[in-house]
């Protein structure tokens, strides 16, 4: 049984022992309503023939001929003595004189749904009798009557509970193609997207916020995000396999230069060793960055503590100035800004933004520290050729080298500032850059403080 048949028969179900309770409390209230009338109807004729037979003018009178007057037409009045024998009976249904007589010596109002006279309301209560004794005074009257006007209830309350089966049933339907159409709307477009291999987004009414649209809303920002690592997967599974395939493609032709040729040609044996060697370094340092890269797409891999970060741009100039021997410029607003970061990871990033500013430049290289209100900020400038709007939409994107040729020829791999950029990214930052042809670029790093 499906969930949609399931949701209609349990709406469905709950709807109507709904309805039946309601029913049932109707029922059995009108019923209590109606005996109540009729015992109070009877308690008031019994006040009535106590009064008459306390007045003067009934005194006068016979009392037989008294209490005829007031007999029910479907009734019985009787008198009975101490010895709970009924001295005088008044009544046109013989079957009412079987129900045994009883003295009370105080007023009583029963209730007898009796199995041979149906439903019955006997009144008892104490007089004075003709002959000075103190007596009780019976009245007995069958109420048939309600259990028939209960019976025309029952019938009509049953009727419309059947009726009320149809609509119950359409709203239960109704109910279920409001929740379920879009559920299944959305089960279809997972499955064409499994099957075809396409990224199609599930249509919802913008205007509703409810928990269909949210669930509408939040598949089809996992869809996007999903398509995006996919092709970001698909993209960096080619061109790492374009970036291997060459080193392995130049190792594989050295080494058969030296099976050919080793013996008899010494030098070509010292020439393919270094090549190779040159070869399987540029694959090392192409296999460490993308294991950096990929323990960078977990999230993981980063260990906080706070660091003076002008001191630490301090140490990282330092460095690349004495190995490379460059000059580069050094200016901040603050001479210590306390940052909680990943202070290799952060290092990382300036030796990579700092080595290509020496690479792709000849003269001065600028960096600076700027503390603002929520974010530190560090500039990196050279004045080399700059960077073309093209190539700047692309230049963090994995393998991508502005200068293929050249690139090469320095060792890269293009992984660098897609490496950097992630780390920023990793630490809640930003990673941009502003490029100008034929007068340098900046990039700009932004960490919260």
């Amino acid at each position: 049984m499906t969930l949609r048949r399931k949701i209609t028969l349990i709406v469905t179900g709950i709807m109507l022992s709904f309805l039946v309770l309601i029913f049932g409390l109707i029922y059995y209230s009108f019923q209590q309503v109606t005996i109540n009338q009729e015992m109070e109807r009877i308690e008031d004729q019994a006040s009535i023939i106590r009064e008459s037979l306390a007045s003067d003018a009934g005194q006068a009178v016979n009392p037989n001929q008294l209490l005829r007057a007031y007999l029910p037409a479907n009734g019985m009045i009787r008198v009975i003595d101490k010895e709970d024998i009924a001295i005088q009976t008044i009544t046109r249904d013989t079957e009412l004189t079987t129900l045994k007589p009883l003295y009370s010596s105080g007023q009583l109002l029963e209730q007898i749904n009796h199995t041979q006279l149906g439903r019955i309301v006997r009144l008892s209560f104490p007089v004075i009798w003709a002959d000075g004794e103190v007596v009780t005074l019976e009245i007995i009257e069958r109420i048939d009557q309600v259990d028939e006007m209960m019976n025309s209830l029952l019938y009509v309350l049953i009727i419309a509970l059947i009726f009320m089966v149809i609509p119950i049933w359409l709203a239960g339907k109704g109910i279920s193609h409001i929740v379920f159409t879009p559920i299944k709307k959305l089960t279809d477009v997972m499955k064409a997207n499994q099957t075809d291999g396409e990224w199609q987004l599930i249509e919802f009414d913008s205007k509703t916020n409810d928990e269909i649209a949210q669930l509408g809303a939040t598949y089809n920002e996992m869809n996007e995000r999903i398509k995006e690592n996919f092709l970001k997967q698909k993209q960096f599974v080619s061109n790492a396999s374009h970036e291997l395939k060459t080193p392995i493609a130049i190792i594989k032709s050295y080494a058969q230069l030296i099976k050919r040729q080793g013996k008899v040609n010494p030098e070509v044996i010292e020439e393919s060793v270094e090549a190779i060697d040159f070869e399987i370094n540029r694959m090392t340092q192409l296999i460490q960055q993308m294991l950096l890269l990929a323990t960078l797409d977990r999230g993981d891999g980063l260990t906080y503590q706070l660091v003076d970060i002008v001191k630490m741009c301090r140490d990282t100039i330092r460095s690349i100035a004495t190995a490379f021997e460059r000059k580069i410029q050094f200016e901040t607003n603050i001479e210590e800004i306390e940052v909680t970061i990943d202070i290799e990871k952060i290092n990382q990033v300036l030796y990579i933004l700092l080595d290509n500013a020496r690479k792709y430049s000849d003269g001065l290289i600028e960096l600076t520290v700027e503390n603002l209100p929520n974010h530190v900020k560090i500039d990196i400038r050279d004045h080399g050729e700059g960077i073309s709007q093209a190539d700047q939409e692309k230049i963090f994107d994995r393998f991508y080298r502005v200068d293929h040729g050249r690139s090469r020829e320095t060792g890269g791999t293009g992984l660098g500032l897609a490496i950097a950029k992630e780390i920023v990214l990793a630490h809640g930052g930003s990673l941009t850059i502003s490029s100008e042809e034929g007068k340098g670029s900046i990039f700009t790093i932004m960490i919260p403080n």
